[in-house]
């Protein structure tokens, strides 16, 4: 009596690959979708306040668009190419920021004085 552990015919194989490719696409969207709840977690809980000392794109960090802001120590932001509200286009060097926390709103402030808020990441909110 033969024992088969797979059946010689190869009609299985097609089934069985497609439902492979659906896993792993699926696995795929709920891990984009975790990263992205952890980033709108920790930017709502971050909070700073500075002046704009810095402004670049950083090439050796994916080209993201980065900030410097000083305050009591040097502090550096990154990744605000994937937020549209045009924040990193506005501010110039010298401009002062200010975020609060549990808000994805900030402030641009000008040397003038004039001020300007920006709803950044909106695409995070629910």
């Amino acid at each position: 009596m033969k024992f088969r552990v797979w059946p010689s015919s190869k009609k299985y194989f097609i089934p069985l690959y497609i439902l492979i490719i659906i896993v792993a696409v699926f696995k795929a969207i709920h891990d984009q979708q975790s990263r992205t709840n952890q980033f709108k977690q920790w930017w709502l809980n971050e909070s700073f306040r500075g002046s704009i000392h810095d402004k670049y794109i950083d090439e050796e960090n994916h080209m993201n668009e980065a900030l410097i802001i000083s305050h009591d120590s040097d502090t550096v932001l990154t990744g605000w190419k994937t937020d549209d509200s045009g924040l990193f286009d506005y501010c110039q060097i010298g401009d002062s920021i200010i975020k609060v926390e549990n808000s994805l709103e900030v402030y641009i402030i000008k040397v003038d004085g004039s001020r300007r808020k920006f709803n950044t990441y909106s695409h995070l909110e629910d």
